[in-house]
C-alpha cells in the first residue's frame, strides 16, 4: 500500500450542506530522563490525597457536539455544566494513531507509538511518568483500531503493565468493586463514533439522503457512547471519588459530515475534522467556563502533570492550562498549530487565520506542489473569525498572510517528515484490509 492511497474513508458526493439533524432520544443515564519513582511506600492518607484522572478520548467527537444545543447527550452535558470547555482545540494530525500518541507525549511524536515493549523511554509518555510517581494506569481500547496495535498497552504502562479494562463499562465495574487502586490515570478510548459511518451504504444513496442519514447515525453513536460515560460517573460517585478525580473529555480528531461534500477525516482537515473539544472537570475548580482561544491536545499531558503536582517533562512542547480552569486570564496564544495526515495533507492555524493544504476542494488545474506534502495540493486561506465555515478563500486577496502561514506550515511539516517505520506501514496495511480506508471511490 502506498501512502498516497491513504484516502481516509472519504466519500465525495458533490452535495451542499444539509440541515442539521435533531438528536435522537437519549436512553436513561445508567526531564530528559524519566522522573524518579518514589523511594518509599506512600502512606494511605498521602496516596488518597492525590488527584485521580479519567480521560474520555472519544474518537471522532466534533467540537460542535459540546457547544450547546441538542448535540450533547445528558451525561456529557452534565459534565459540561461543571467544567471548563476549550472550544478551539487542535490535534497534530487528522487521524487517531499519531494524535493519541502525541497527546500522551505532549509533543508531536509519531515514533513513540513504535517503541519496543521493554524500552524504558516510554516514561517520556504521560502514563509512564505518572506511574513513576505511584500512579496506577489503565486503559480501555474496546474494539477500536488501536486495540489491534502491538504496542497498545506499553503506551499506558510504567514499570508495571497498564490494566486493560476493555470498555468504559468494564472500568466502571472495577470502580464499583473497589478494584482500581488510587491514585489512578485511566484513558477510555473504547468507541469510534465513525464506525457507524463505515461501509458502502451511504455512498449508494443520493447526496442529500446520505448526509441526512450520516448525521443521524453519528448522533445515535454519540448517544450510545454516553451510556458508558454515565456508568463511569455513577461508579465514581458511588465510590466517593468525585472530590479527588479530574475528568477530561476530548477527541483525537473530528469528523466531516458532508459540510464540504465529504464524509470522514484523515486528509480532510476542514474545521469539522481539525477542531475538537476539550472539557476538563476538576475538583480544584468550580463552575462552568468556556475558553475560546486556540489550544492544543499536546497541552493535555502538561496540564495533567501540573494538576498532579509533577514537573513537566523537558521534551514536552505543550503548555499547562491549569490557570484557565480557575478563570485565569486567557490571552491570545501565539503558537502555530500544525496538522498533517501522513504528509498527504496539512493545515496550520495562527490566531484566526488558517491555511489549508489538501488534495480536495479545487480542480487539477489549480493544484500545486507543496513540499514536503506528497502530490499536488489545493491551497486555501481562511479567516475563521469572519468565515468559520471556511467558504471564502483569501489566498489571492491576502498574499502577505498567505506567505507567513505557508512558511509556518512548511516549518512545522519539515520537523515531522521522518521515514515511516516498517511496523507503522504494516499497521496501516492491516487497517486497509479491515476496511478502515474503504469506500475511497463509491463509483
Amino acid at each position: 500500500m502506498t501512502r498516497s492511497r491513504l484516502a481516509w474513508m472519504v466519500w465525495w458526493v458533490g452535495c451542499g450542506p444539509a440541515a442539521p439533524e435533531p438528536a435522537p432520544t437519549a436512553p436513561a443515564p445508567a526531564p530528559t530522563a524519566p522522573p524518579p519513582a518514589p523511594t518509599a511506600p506512600e502512606a494511605d492518607e498521602d496516596r488518597l490525597s492525590r488527584l485521580n484522572f479519567i480521560v474520555f478520548d472519544i474518537d471522532s467527537l466534533r467540537a460542535d457536539r459540546l457547544e450547546g444545543g441538542p448535540g450533547a447527550p445528558p451525561n456529557l452535558r452534565w459534565l459540561q455544566q461543571r467544567g471548563t470547555l476549550f472550544s478551539r482545540v487542535y490535534p497534530p494530525a487528522g487521524w487517531t494513531l499519531p494524535s493519541v500518541i502525541s497527546m500522551l507525549a505532549g509533543r508531536v511524536a509519531p515514533a513513540e507509538a513504535l517503541l519496543p515493549e521493554a524500552d524504558p523511554t516510554h516514561h517520556r509518555l504521560l502514563p509512564g511518568i505518572l506511574a513513576a510517581y505511584g500512579y496506577h494506569t489503565g486503559v480501555a481500547w474496546g474494539d477500536t483500531l488501536l486495540d489491534r496495535h502491538p504496542r497498545r498497552l506499553s503506551w499506558l504502562s510504567g514499570t508495571e503493565p497498564a490494566v486493560d479494562y476493555q470498555t468504559a463499562t468494564g472500568f466502571a465495574t472495577a470502580l464499583k468493586a473497589g478494584d482500581v487502586p488510587e491514585p489512578f490515570f485511566v484513558m477510555l478510548h473504547d468507541e469510534d463514533l465513525h464506525t457507524a459511518l463505515m461501509g458502502r451504504h451511504l455512498a449508494e444513496l443520493p447526496p442529500d439522503r446520505a448526509a441526512h442519514l450520516a448525521r443521524q447515525q453519528y448522533q445515535q453513536a454519540l448517544v450510545d457512547y454516553d451510556v458508558g460515560v454515565g456508568n463511569v460517573l455513577s461508579a465514581m460517585w458511588g465510590a466517593g471519588l468525585t472530590e479527588r478525580t479530574v475528568v477530561v473529555v476530548l477527541s483525537d480528531h473530528g469528523e466531516a459530515l458532508y459540510e464540504h461534500g465529504a464524509l470522514g477525516h484523515g486528509d480532510l482537515l476542514w474545521e469539522e475534522v481539525a477542531r475538537v473539544p476539550m472539557l476538563i472537570v476538576s475538583p480544584t475548580a468550580s463552575g462552568a467556563r468556556r475558553v475560546t482561544r486556540a489550544v492544543s491536545t499536546l497541552d493535555v499531558a502538561p496540564t495533567v502533570l501540573d494538576l498532579a503536582g509533577i514537573g513537566q517533562h523537558a521534551e514536552m512542547r505543550g503548555r499547562s492550562l491549569v490557570s484557565a480552569l480557575s478563570g485565569g486570564a486567557a490571552g491570545r496564544d501565539d503558537r502555530a498549530f500544525v496538522l498533517d495526515s501522513d504528509m498527504n495533507a496539512g493545515a496550520v492555524v495562527v490566531g484566526d487565520l488558517k491555511l489549508l493544504v489538501h488534495p480536495h476542494g479545487c480542480d487539477d488545474a489549480h493544484k500545486q506542489p507543496f513540499p514536503p506534502l506528497q502530490g499536488a495540493q489545493c491551497v486555501a486561506l481562511f479567516d475563521l473569525a469572519t468565515d468559520p465555515l471556511e467558504q471564502h478563500d483569501l489566498s489571492a486577496a491576502r498574499p502577505d498572510d498567505l506567505a507567513r502561514l505557508r512558511a509556518a506550515l512548511q516549518t512545522g511539516l519539515q520537523a515531522r517528515s521522518t521515514p515511516a517505520l516498517d511496523e507503522y506501514t504494516e499497521f496501516l496495511s492491516e487497517l486497509q484490509q479491515r476496511g478502515y480506508w474503504e469506500a475511497v471511490d463509491p463509483g
